[in-house]
């Protein structure tokens, strides 16, 4: 969202603040208002219903280190 919707992701970052996670309401209040295209997708539509489900937690736990295949 921060690069298809940087004027919306801005003001939810100066509403929410850096270290809080805004709502999910608060994304869709600003999506239905917004004229911007990227808000009326199936991808953002997918991508709110997952935060609402799981917040900022991925569906799939990712590793920061890798093993060697052997």
């Amino acid at each position: 969202m921060r690069y298809r919707a940087p004027i919306e992701f801005a003001l939810i970052v100066d509403a929410c603040g850096t270290k809080d996670a805004p709502s999910a309401d608060i994304i869709e209040k600003l999506a239905y208002i917004s004229e911007n295209k990227f808000f009326r997708t199936v991808q953002f539509r997918r991508a709110l219903i997952d935060y609402r489900k799981n917040g900022l937690r991925s569906k799939k736990a990712w590793s920061v280190t890798h093993k060697p295949k052997r």
